[in-house]
């Protein structure tokens, strides 16, 4: 279980708030998430993970 601090981190950068609204609706594969972040794929994936240590995520 996260702490709110770890929440707070995890929304702290733009990228992670704008892959949060990109799955906001449905599920996204990461190439998806990718164009729209306009980041590279590892730095999703980083973001990603962040997000899902925090609790805001799950894997599918």
């Amino acid at each position: 279980f996260a702490s709110e601090i770890d929440i707070f981190k995890a929304l702290a950068y733009p990228t992670r708030l704008k892959i949060l609204e990109c799955i906001r609706n449905s599920e996204k594969c990461i190439c998806e998430i990718i164009p729209f972040t306009g980041k590279s794929q590892p730095n999703v994936s980083q973001h990603l993970n962040v997000l899902r240590k925090a609790g805001l995520i799950q894997e599918h």
